[in-house]
């Protein structure tokens, strides 16, 4: 795997000597922000960071926390930082084996007539990996913490393609540079920039600088479940919020949690077509209300209606005749009864409703934008929206509608007041310049401080997380999964998970 090492070391071997003054701006004792990069640092990673070398050692973070496989983690320069609340201090901190994710395994050992005897003070043999350490790297690798930040050794020393030496570790690449003054003759190679822009491992769009009035102290989401459809009809999944455990419930479409979180309903199209209601686990599912072409269930807030929509034959009447097409209206049925009832004075397109927090209204989308309407109130359409506003969501706390929207040539998700007023997008699928980048399909965190969505902003469709103003998204790391812009409820988000 050297040409690996080399070839990725090539490319970016300059930024692998110090690129920034060491210096950053001091917010608060558990929390520091570094406006090279526009990230923080707090708490336990800041200790680390710290207590190991700084900048010099790690680099400027690249991202914020975030999660990933199940570990809060933080990407650096050089680094990963990974949280492991398990272990006590001070291995409640690991780094990443960014070594080996970037540059291949170890080299092959070195030959038993190679190894240095015992007496041979001038080489270090590490038989883990089957290589030594001697010279200039040995003492950068003793002054600077040994195992706990460089890992063994994979490779011996070699000259790279940019006319450096260079040596492998599992958690980093050191690169000997005579030319610097003697502190930084030995220089670590910027793994961690190679991770995420040379082998594209993190979305860009965790990247992106956040502001330095950013609470610092807000944690990433840690508590709850996802259920998400892999396609319509397709998978029904429930997974905890960084896509761990996941595991197949069912088959079918729109899945929606209970408020309560002990039950789902989901849409199922095919021979037994309606609305279903299971067990959180799939179990005991049965059809709530039974008829071809039903999509997007809601639960009420207090769990004792369901709203979807369905298709119904309509005609269009002409001068000369009449001509069938096919229409769409929302229903609520009743659970204790399944008895049904439709808002009055609803477009003849009327899809994706959504509750509002205290169970009176609901909002959809319908010919001309989206519609409020209630049990006894017509319809009325909400001002500054228009037919191309489709699968809203009402936050927790009633001041936002979620929507996803066709913007001419992607989808993008923004949020809006009941009133239409305070219209904004929070995110930019044309930003980035090249082919533009689809997020659609967004819900509400139970606490409506979090926004789960799909995106293919990596080049196929996952979920993702972010702030609910926009400023910081998350990647969850989902099965495959397939947007249709078929106006598709993919995911829901309610509490517990591990």
């Amino acid at each position: 795997m050297r040409v690996l090492g080399c070839s990725i070391g090539a490319v970016i071997a300059l930024l692998s000597v110090v690129l920034f003054p060491a210096a950053a701006v001091s917010a608060a004792p558990s929390a520091r922000y570094f406006p090279e990069t526009g990230h923080w640092v707090k708490g336990e990673f800041l200790d680390f960071f710290t207590a190991h070398g700084g900048v010099d050692i790690f680099g400027y973070p690249r991202t914020e926390e975030m999660l990933s496989d199940g570990r809060v983690v933080q990407y650096f320069q050089r680094a990963r930082m990974e949280k492991w609340p398990e272990n006590p201090p001070p291995y409640n901190v690991q780094l990443m084996l960014i070594g080996d994710a970037v540059m291949g395994p170890s080299d092959p050992p070195i030959p038993p007539d190679q190894v240095p005897k015992p007496s041979d003070t001038t080489k270090t043999y590490f038989p883990q990996t089957g290589h030594t350490l001697s010279g200039a790297f040995r003492d950068f690798f003793t002054a600077h913490g040994g195992l706990m930040i460089f890992g063994y050794p994979t490779s011996e020393p070699y000259r790279g393609p940019s006319g450096f030496i260079i040596q492998r570790f599992q958690r980093a690449r050191m690169e000997l540079h005579p030319e610097l003054p003697p502190p930084y003759q030995v220089s670590l190679g910027l793994l961690g920039d190679e991770y995420i822009f040379v082998l594209g491992k993190v979305p860009l769009s965790a990247t992106l600088p956040v502001p330095a009035t950013a609470s610092p102290v807000t944690p990433v989401p840690s508590d709850g479940r996802l259920l998400y459809q892999t396609a319509p009809g397709g998978d029904l999944v429930v997974s905890n919020l960084d896509g761990s455990g996941a595991h197949v419930i069912g088959h079918g479409m729109d899945p929606a949690w209970s408020p309560d979180g002990t039950r789902i309903a989901y849409a199922v199209w095919g021979p037994h077509a309606g609305i279903y209601v299971a067990n959180a686990d799939g179990s005991d599912a049965h059809p709530v209300y039974q008829g071809p072409d039903t999509r997007a269930p809601v639960w009420s807030p207090d769990g004792s209606q369901i709203a979807f929509y369905r298709r119904y034959d309509g005609f269009v009447m002409k001068p000369d005749n009449q001509t069938r097409e096919d229409f769409y209206q929302v229903v609520v049925v009743r659970l204790k009864d399944n008895s049904t009832w439709l808002p009055p004075n609803q477009p003849y397109h009327s899809y994706s409703p959504t509750w509002s927090p205290d169970g009176r209204t609901i909002v959809f989308r319908g010919d001309d934008g989206l519609y409020r309407a209630g049990e006894n109130q017509p319809a009325t359409r909400i001002p500054n929206t228009d037919f191309l506003f489709t699968t809203p969501a009402w936050s927790p706390d009633g001041s936002r509608i979620l929507f996803t929207y066709l913007n001419h040539d992607h989808w993008d998700i923004g949020v809006i007041a009941p009133d239409g007023s305070h219209l904004t997008f929070l995110t930019n699928g044309s930003a980035a310049g090249g082919e533009p980048v689809d997020s659609a399909g967004a819900a509400w965190s139970p606490d409506g401080r979090w926004i789960v969505f799909a995106s293919n902003r990596t080049g196929t469709w996952n979920l993702y997380i972010m702030s609910s103003d926009g400023s910081l998204v998350l990647p969850v790391s989902s099965k495959p999964i397939t947007y249709t812009g078929a106006y598709e409820r993919i995911v829901s988000w309610t509490k517990g998970g591990t």
